[in-house]
């Protein structure tokens, strides 16, 4: 069941731990009385410590929306590092809070697209569907064509409809092929299908793309690119070198907001791609580094695993 239930988080993670990317707007600067300061100390800090912070605040401030989906992203990432008896309560917790934020804020995309990845990816006996999944997707689709288009993406891509979600991406015009949270999608695809010269071209084209070129809604797509580039290494071994300096990239360039992956959490994945390159001396030194300034429990029980891997 630990096992099911972690590899069903695994996307969600990824969307919570850079959870204000997807947002309708831009991305909120504060949530409750917590600021965006504030809020990034919680999240890379001991995450217990983070959910009883988060439950103060909405005690005061109950219908912040914003306050409930930082709950639901934290609920997420502790539920993956949890025991077996742990984490289906914190994994159903995670769900109340994404439905909560979405009742309070029908509207954002962000909270909508949290929500439709627990559905599809958690097990059912947590409360994942497909059927809500696909639901939460439609409504995406409404809001807007750009994350629709994501969002069915995903859809067909958890259900391993490669040829599908190939149509999807064809059959858009030539501008909407180009749009950078398009390329962020088909470089998702291409990976997922084993295609990984082609996401690393839609991953090249996205690098190449200034920051002044970006919409405040897409600004942190760069970064999000790094991190995808990071991952394309750790699948296609013709690419560790492009992924290892990706991660690396992301460790120099990112700004430290809770907006985006925790740079301890990319040492950690940049450590795990040195080591899989075979450079096992730096892999180490990287993660004997993080875990020393790690306070984050789930954290550092992934380091010490991979430590443990590398001998």
């Amino acid at each position: 069941m630990r096992a099911t239930l972690q590899l069903g988080l695994a996307f969600v993670i990824c969307s919570a731990l850079s959870g204000a990317s997807l947002g309708s707007t831009a991305p909120d600067n504060s949530a409750g009385s917590l600021s965006e300061i504030q809020i990034t100390e919680l999240v890379q800090g001991d995450l217990k410590q983070a959910t009883e912070v988060i439950q103060q605040e909405l005690e005061r401030s109950p219908t912040d929306a914003a306050l409930h989906k930082l709950a639901g992203d934290i609920f997420a990432v502790r539920a993956q590092g949890a025991s077996l008896f742990s984490a289906p309560g914190l994994a159903k917790k995670c769900l109340r809070s994404y439905e909560k934020a979405v009742e309070l804020d029908p509207n954002n995309i962000r909270y909508r697209m949290s929500l439709m990845q627990f559905y599809l990816f958690a097990p059912g006996i947590v409360g994942g569907s497909k059927k809500k999944g696909v639901a939460q997707a439609e409504a995406v689709e409404k809001l807007d064509p750009i994350f629709g288009t994501v969002a069915e993406s995903i859809v067909l891509l958890k259900d391993k409809e490669n040829e599908q979600a190939a149509q999807l991406f064809e059959q858009l015009s030539g501008d909407l092929q180009a749009h950078p949270r398009i390329r962020m999608a088909r470089a998702n695809f291409f990976i997922r299908s084993e295609q990984f010269d082609l996401a690393k071209t839609q991953l090249d084209e996205l690098l190449q793309v200034q920051q002044s070129e970006l919409s405040e809604l897409d600004y942190y797509l760069p970064y999000q690119a790094l991190l995808q580039a990071g991952y394309l290494g750790s699948k296609s071994e013709a690419h560790q070198k492009f992924g290892i300096e990706a991660f690396e990239r992301y460790l120099a360039e990112a700004p430290n907001t809770y907006r985006l992956t925790s740079k301890q959490w990319v040492q950690l994945f940049l450590g795990k791609s040195l080591a899989q390159a075979g450079q096992n001396e730096r892999a180490r030194d990287t993660l004997e580094k993080v875990k020393n300034e790690a306070r984050d429990e789930t954290l550092l029980d992934e380091i010490k695993d991979a430590l443990k891997e590398i001998g």
